[in-house]
């Protein structure tokens, strides 16, 4: 297979493990998991700004904010969808075996590459972390 087959075929792959992954942690009430970006989000579309309160502190700059900001834009946009976000992680989630590959090609080789790519399409932690809205799919 080609590399751009190979890099089509790794992106569609992960990301069907991730929307299943969606699918399921949906299915068994476990979606959707938040922590404090999304507080974060909330409270910059409410108008309250990059603040997250927790017993009764004000923290400002609690975290970066790359990921409440993506947060807070799909929010904007989709009228606060828990599912849109969880869509959009697992595209964003979906980029990261392209980049193993990328990675393993300039050290290995095709072959190597995407055998490398194909255990991060596949791999059950990132799928899974795909879905919980924390920042790792920015981080990965």
């Amino acid at each position: 297979m080609t590399p751009p087959r190979t890099r089509l075929a790794l992106f569609l792959a992960a990301l069907v493990v991730r929307l299943a992954a969606l699918g399921v942690a949906e299915a068994s009430g476990r979606f959707p998991e938040v922590w404090e970006y999304d507080y974060l989000a909330r409270n910059l579309l409410s108008g309250k700004g990059f603040v997250y309160f927790h017993m009764g502190i004000d923290y400002r700059a609690y975290v970066e904010p790359a990921y409440p900001f993506l947060v807070a834009g799909v929010y904007a946009v989709t009228g606060h969808s828990a599912f849109a976000l969880g869509v959009v992680q697992c595209l964003i989630s979906a980029l990261v075996p392209l980049v193993v590959y990328e990675l393993g090609r300039r050290t290995f080789g095709h072959a190597g590459a995407a055998a490398a790519g194909t255990l991060a399409a596949v791999h059950p932690g990132l799928a899974a972390y795909a879905v919980k809205f924390h920042p790792l799919v920015l981080d990965s």
